[in-house]
């Protein structure tokens, strides 16, 4: 299997989650969803937007000369 997706976001919580997706020969083939600060355990999909803000964070960071 190989990553194809890997991204991280806070949580209505304030946790930092993250979530990675394989594929396999072409095919979704799995995801997997963790904490990243191994606290708590997420039990919902981040949404569309929470992704976007965090995607649209590091580019701004990126810019700046920030790792985040």
């Amino acid at each position: 299997m190989k990553v194809v997706s890997d991204h991280d976001w806070v949580g209505v919580d304030g946790h930092e989650c993250g979530v990675f997706l394989f594929e396999h020969f072409g095919t979704l083939a799995g995801f997997d969803v963790d904490s990243l600060a191994g606290t708590t355990v997420p039990d919902k999909l981040p949404t569309i937007e929470a992704l976007e803000q965090m995607i649209g964070r590091r580019a701004a960071a990126a810019q700046h000369g920030g790792a985040r």
